[in-house]
């Protein structure tokens, strides 16, 4: 069998890992000005002033169109930057490359794209400008080139702004236009958020590329269309701003009521698409019973990284709309505006009631209510009570439910290294994220993921239905006394402690010759739904403890000459019966690869004297998942066979089964 393939792992440096940071960092100081105190939108009518309020000093002219030119062109520095980035890692990957590009070259966006390029003045081909009516004055051309021509002065730059402004008017329609191709229109249509995070979890499923790296390139193709939308928003912005009177009004309502929304629309999808690649790409099993929580086999702890990640990436662009806190007082800074704590949680379809999600709450900051919850393309095992009975819901119906969480620091945050609650999953604890860039503070945050619900079996109060059989009497040469069947709590329960005790003392003559059988049944769950593959553990401990075998004639130099196995067995639907594993062979060989701790009296007493052997073992099978009945089966059987020379031998042995956990998980 062929060894699977290693992810591609390009090793980005750390400089392009970043580079979406410098998108978040102009947005927080060119556009949501209202956070540290500079209102956004003065943008032509400040650079008429700057460029004309200095007089004939030549060279602090040159210093403030230098000045305007890098605020400008800033948006595009990031854009370049990101494209490399993303060409760095997909440089290895030629299928997904092309499909990449491919996916950007659709005709409405890449005519948007264009719109926006050429209005701007990143598009130097001028026969591009025969699209839109009006001379063809770009951004760039406006404030950075016409400044300088000869004999400009104020009027003359109005006039040509508002040629501008005419010219610019496709601009607006080209940014609605990325928006609509990146967010789910609710028509049925599948954004190019979707169609990414698809293509993406798929090719770390095939292990064409490492998780993180397909979480950056998602990154990398989102802010790579935001970025076009800003320069977009520069052109628009400045064009409002043309109007003297009310230009910054105009500015503030635009950002605020209408790209404000669209940049929040597209922040949240972004950071849906990033759920489903990452969802999408873990290793789908679906699991319940035995466990309290999920951990690195299931969710690899980078994940909790790249979610935090994303969230805090949709909240620097969200800052588009901020007005403020909760009091409406503004932050301090951009970084204090985003800071806090950003929690999800995953839940059965069974965990979500009428009145909505499940509370979290966290030692020092209370209880928050989850946001509306989302299904993510990951199964779930939802076991629930039904008149009593234990009941497997479909699996082909019941997905994995999520709601996302959010709880603000304090005006004194805490440390970093503050561990908020050490109950969950990585202990929540506070660290240091760059959001806008190396030369800027860091951002406090800590992240809550929370997968404790979807381990969840049934509620611990629920019946436990056992069926006992004791081994029987009547045997002249044999005798067995201290059965019992101590059945605690139902095997899917997620309660602590012993599930079910089995015990007996067998006392023997070597004139016996028998067979007989002790069984304990338990019902597991009735299930409804659609045929899958499912997988069964069951963990538990066993011991044996045997005297000498004493004999009249020849004492205690004779070992032990029969054996008391046990069988471990999933009773189906159709009554049929499949093994986990045995005592005596399965259970030794699964574990230890040899027969050392195998619960037998034959494979232990190569030497006479007492016998005193306890081990554990977690045993699995897999099988059909179909409609029906469920229920675990213990066979303890006792076999001896008279011996040819009989000796008036005895032998007395106690064993012991404790089952302490049952498991049942999906397969795909």
């Amino acid at each position: 069998m062929p060894a699977a393939a290693t992810p591609v792992s390009v090793g980005l440096d750390p400089v392009s890992k970043v580079a979406g940071s410098a998108v978040l960092k102009w947005v927080g100081e060119k556009i949501a000005g209202g956070i540290i105190g500079a209102a956004a939108g003065k943008g032509f009518n400040a650079a008429i002033d700057a460029i004309f309020g200095s007089g004939d000093n030549s060279a602090e002219l040159a210093e403030k169109l230098d000045a305007i030119s890098k605020q400008i062109t800033e948006v595009q520095r990031s854009l370049d930057r990101l494209t490399a980035m993303a060409a760095e890692i997909l440089q290895q990957i030629d299928r997904l490359r092309d499909f990449m590009e491919k996916s950007v070259k659709a005709d409405t966006l890449l005519k948007a794209r264009l719109t926006i390029d050429t209005i701007y003045g990143s598009v130097g081909d001028a026969s591009l400008y025969s699209a839109v009516a009006g001379r063809p004055i770009s951004l760039r051309l406006l404030l950075e080139q016409m400044p300088h021509f000869k004999g400009m002065t104020p009027k003359k730059l109005q006039d040509a702004a508002k040629d501008f402004v005419s010219y610019a008017a496709e601009v607006l329609k080209a940014i609605n236009t990325i928006r609509d191709e990146l967010v789910d229109d609710g028509m049925g249509m599948q954004s190019l958020l979707q169609l990414w995070a698809k293509e993406l979890g798929q090719q770390v499923r095939d292990k064409k590329i490492g998780r993180e790296d397909a979480g950056l390139v998602l990154e990398s193709y989102f802010l790579q269309a935001v970025s076009t939308q800003l320069k977009g928003v520069c052109v628009h912005c400045t064009a409002l701003s043309v109007d003297a009177e009310d230009g910054e009004e105009f500015v503030r309502i635009f950002l605020r009521t209408d790209f404000g929304v669209t940049m929040e629309k597209q922040a949240a999808a972004y950071v849906q698409a990033m759920e489903y690649l990452i969802f999408s790409s873990l290793d789908p099993v679906a699991l319940t019973g035995r466990k309290t929580t999920m951990d690195e086999r299931e969710f690899p702890y980078h994940v909790d990284d790249m979610l935090l990640r994303a969230d805090l990436t949709a909240a620097a662009l969200s800052l588009v709309r901020y007005t403020g806190d909760a009091d409406g007082k503004p932050a301090p800074s951009r970084q204090a505006a985003i800071q806090g704590i950003y929690g999800r949680a995953l839940m059965r379809p069974s965990d979500i009631v009428a009145d909505g999600t499940p509370s979290i709450a966290l030692p020092g900051f209370g209880a928050a209510a989850g946001s509306k919850p989302h299904k993510l393309p990951y199964a779930v095992l939802d076991l629930v009570v039904e008149d009593g009975k234990p009941v497997l819901c479909d699996v082909g119906t019941t997905f994995v439910h999520q709601s996302r969480y959010k709880w603000s620091f304090a005006s004194s945050p805490p440390a970093v290294g503050t561990v908020i609650d050490s109950n969950q999953r990585l202990g929540v604890t506070v660290k240091e994220v760059s959001v806008f860039g190396a030369d800027e503070p860091m951002v406090l945050a800590a992240s809550v993921f929370d997968a404790s619900r979807i381990t969840r079996g049934l509620p611990a109060g629920v019946k436990t239905d056992t069926f006992f059989v004791p081994f029987p009497g009547g045997y002249p040469h044999a005798g067995f006394k201290d059965q019992s069947c101590d059945a605690r709590r139902h095997p899917l329960t997620n309660g602590t402690g012993i599930l079910l005790e089995t015990r007996y003392n067998f006392v023997s003559a070597e004139r016996a010759d028998m067979s007989t059988r002790m069984t304990a049944e338990q019902r597991l769950f009735q299930y409804k739904g659609a045929k899958v593959r499912a997988r069964l553990w069951v963990h538990m401990k066993g011991r044996m403890q045997a005297g000498a075998r004493k004999d009249t004639s020849r004492g205690t130099e004779l070992g032990h000459q029969q054996d008391l196995p046990s069988h471990i067995m999933l009773r189906l639907p159709d009554r049929s019966l499949v093994g986990l594993g045995n005592t005596i062979d399965k259970w030794a060989l699964n574990v230890h690869g040899d027969h050392d701790r195998a619960l037998s009296l034959m494979y232990a007493m190569t030497k006479p004297g007492d016998y005193d052997q306890s081990s554990n073992a977690s045993l699995s099978v897999d099988f059909d998942l179909v409609p029906g009945d469920y229920q675990l089966v213990l066979y303890n059987d006792c076999w001896i066979t008279q011996r040819n020379t009989p000796y008036d031998g005895w032998n007395s042995a106690t064993q012991t089964l404790t089952f302490e956990d049952v498991t049942l998980e999906m397969v795909f």
